[in-house]
């Protein structure tokens, strides 16, 4: 558990890894499955103001510092599919090993069955 693990909303977070897979029968390439772990952490919806109504076009995933997560992974969280967007950065205590990584998600749909 990290030092936010009260914190924390518990296995919130499926995190996937994908690789190049050989091509289909139509010639189409394939992804296969590398690395998936679950993390503990909190997800925030972010947005812009259109007008008067606030629009969700990002989320905010925050995770204990010791998580493997890079730009293009995908996270399912709550039936929901997102793909990190840019490099996630972590916010530390100077000299200390405490903070936090945070992501910024794109929705991509719900999970497949």
């Amino acid at each position: 558990m990290s030092m936010f693990g009260a914190l924390f909303e518990p296995a919130l977070f499926t995190i996937r890894r994908y690789g190049p897979g050989p091509k289909d029968p139509l010639g189409k390439p394939t992804r296969v499955l590398l690395f998936e772990t679950t993390a503990d952490g909190v997800l925030a919806p972010t947005g812009t103001a259109e007008g008067q109504a606030f629009v969700v076009n990002e989320f905010r995933a925050t995770v204990a510092l010791d998580v493997d997560l890079r730009a293009a992974d995908e996270i399912s969280a709550r039936g929901l599919v997102y793909t990190v967007e840019g490099t996630p950065f972590a916010a530390v205590v100077p000299r200390t090993k405490i903070g936090v990584l945070t992501a910024v998600l794109k929705y991509v749909g719900p999970v497949s069955p």
